[in-house]
């Protein structure tokens, strides 16, 4: 068979195929030439016949191509914007830092919340996600002249507005809307203690949104709320600072933050957006999607669609598809993105969560997306500190070190002052320590993550320290007094025993402070904590309960049961109780500062007074004998 027989050949199969499928029909085997939508010259294409006038088929090629530019760049925006809004992390903020990240240890939330999207949800701050009481610092230290932001707060809410921010203190004006805690202008050390509040009786913040702004003037600064002179702060604004804001456990939002330096410069102007490289994606976007077209326009053209059938298939397609983006956008900035979407979450979960299918889904689409993060974005949050916060770090005085948290802690002070020995968690290395310090008067401090002093912004700060210390100081430094911290971060009361069966019973204590109450099942509850008391007293310790306090913001109809467990096991062991619960709702009200990291764990403040407390309780009931 000669070439020219297979070609013709060839064409009249061809044609029978598409007469089977109901295309065309061509009237002979050979097709006449047409002309191509790329090009202008006429070129000899194995496609039907298409009836099109050639200057209606060229003006609707043209016609095409421009709305199919116009499509792709709209299209590309939407997909660019959702993608953006995927990725809306604090690890794509390096502009501000958490204060949860500038504490000594990781607490609920710290690390989570940084990967997630909770925090900028519908591109706010919202300081009331992750467990509330969130605190975020402007990256930067700079000389302050005006601060404004929008605000929200929600019933029972409030939000602290921060400014001259140093190692040694910072000033802020509470915006209120929960009676226990009015608005006021307070100082306060950066534990979190107030050193001065002064009420602002005058201020009633409605529902909705509002504006502050904190502007210097000659004599001081300025306070003003919806443009409306609130007082003036007679403090000069100082020349090297930090500013953020704070709220407590109920929802708080912050928007369009804009701050200027004394040259009227602009320091900060966030909307919260993740939008730094949005002109970028959008034109990786709109390139992707014309010309994922055009290859199929080209196709349609191949198999012999007409040019009108083309347009209305680009038209009806884009129509549809940015539909679909703009109705995926709408359900995930309004709904999906203030969700928790795990398998498996509780309020006290640390470390990685495991998605449910469809946020597993959403993350899977957005990862080719990574590319245009912040540089240093896919970086653990707690590596960040000698990186994009090492600056503020140093000017605050901050540093994080991950403790394993199974350490025994025996906590001793040296020439240098705080000086801890941490000892594996073996019999024999308790056993060794213990033979190499005789003759002293031991207290083992038991619990879970808030006995282990977690959300203490230095080590020093932790709770059983600060009791040691004031051991210490009570009896003039003439004691001699070894405290044990043997509490382990996200225990329960029954690894808890096995543990002290095992190993910290090897300490022989004098004294054990058995802090528990957030952790474990209320079913085995009593039984556990009458297996600790009974071994203690099988050598001879004595025990103090401690009920396990939580915020006063929060409902703890949970909590008030196992407390009345303890105090139940407690009267029939005969074990004194130390209402630590209690005493932290009395100090809330008191409003002597700030308490709370979250619902459980306490600021450096918070840990000062639990120590003052316990330490109190101590001595009434059991004395202190002094050790020489």
């Amino acid at each position: 068979m000669t070439a020219a027989a297979a070609r013709r050949s060839m064409t009249r199969r061809l044609g029978q195929v598409r007469t089977a499928l109901g295309l065309h029909s061509p009237p002979s085997c050979r097709l006449p030439p047409r002309t191509h939508p790329f090009f202008n010259g006429r070129l000899e294409a194995p496609g039907p016949l298409d009836n099109t006038p050639m200057s209606n088929r060229n003006s609707l090629t043209r016609l095409t191509l421009t709305y199919t530019l116009i499509a792709a760049l709209i299209l590309g925006a939407l997909v660019a914007e959702m993608a953006c809004y995927a990725r809306n992390t604090p690890a794509n903020h390096p502009a501000w830092v958490s204060g949860k990240q500038l504490l000594r240890t990781s607490i609920m939330g710290s690390g989570e919340g940084f990967t997630r999207r909770n925090i900028f949800c519908r591109n706010q701050l919202n300081l009331g996600e992750w467990h509330g009481f969130n605190e975020y610092l402007l990256n930067n230290v700079w000389p302050f002249h005006s601060l404004s932001a929008s605000f929200c707060i929600e019933d029972n809410a409030y939000l602290y507005v921060m400014f001259n921010r140093t190692a040694e203190s910072f000033r802020a004006v509470r915006l209120s809307r929960n009676p226990a805690l009015p608005s006021a202008l307070v100082r306060a050390t950066p534990s979190g203690q107030f050193l001065d509040r002064q009420p602002l009786n005058d201020l009633e913040i409605e529902p909705g949104w509002h504006k502050v702004l904190l502007e210097s003037v000659s004599d001081g600064i300025e306070l003003r709320i919806d443009g409306r002179l609130q007082c003036q702060i007679t403090v000069a604004p100082l020349s090297e600072q930090v500013i953020g804001f704070r709220s407590g456990l109920q929802p708080a939002f912050v928007d369009d933050v804009v701050a200027l330096d004394p040259s009227n410069s602009v320091v900060i102007n966030e909307d919260f957006r993740n939008d730094d490289r949005w002109l970028s994606q959008t034109a990786a976007c709109a390139l992707g999607i014309f010309a994922l077209t055009w290859t199929l326009l080209g196709l349609a053209f191949w198999i012999g669609i007409s040019a009108k059938k083309r347009l209305f298939a680009t038209v009806l397609a884009s129509a549809l598809m940015t539909a679909v983006v703009s109705g995926l956008l709408g359900f995930d900035y309004f709904y999906w993105s203030s969700r928790y979407p795990y398998e498996v979450f509780t309020p006290w979960q640390r470390g990685d969560l495991e998605a449910n299918g469809v946020e597993r889904l959403r993350c899977t689409m957005f990862d080719a997306f990574g590319a245009f993060d912040a540089d240093d974005a896919s970086l653990p949050e707690h590596e960040h500190l000698d990186g994009r916060y090492q600056r503020i770090c140093q000017f605050l005085a901050v540093s994080r070190r991950e403790d394993s948290g199974e350490d025994v802690i025996a906590i001793q002070f040296g020439p240098d002052g705080y000086s801890p020995a941490r000892v594996r968690p073996t019999a024999d290395a308790v056993r060794e320590y213990v033979a190499r310090n005789p003759g002293a008067y031991r207290v083992l401090w038991f619990g879970t993550s808030q006995a282990w002093g977690a959300g203490a912004t230095h080590e020093h700060d932790r709770m059983a320290v600060r009791m040691h210390e004031i051991l210490l100081q009570k009896t003039e430094g003439k004691m001699r007094l070894h405290t044990f911290n043997c509490s382990v971060r996200g225990s329960t009361p029954a690894k808890l025993l096995q543990r002290h069966r095992d190993i910290t019973h090897f300490i022989e204590p004098n004294l054990m402070v058995v802090d528990l109450s957030n952790n474990g099942p209320q079913e085995s509850f009593a039984d556990e904590l009458r297996s600790i008391v009974d071994l203690a007293r099988q050598d001879g310790v004595n025990v103090l309960f401690v009920l396990e306090p939580n915020t006063s913001e929060l409902g703890s109809g949970a909590l008030i049961q196992k407390h009345a467990t303890m105090r139940l096991v407690a009267e029939q062991t005969d074990t004194p109780v130390c209402d630590m619960h209690s005493y932290f709702g009395e100090m809330a009200r008191a409003d002597g500062g700030i308490l709370w990291w979250d619902q459980v764990h306490m600021t450096s403040y918070g840990q000062k007074l639990a120590a003052e407390f316990i330490a109190a309780e101590m001595i009434e009931r059991f004395g202190v004998p002094v050790v020489k």
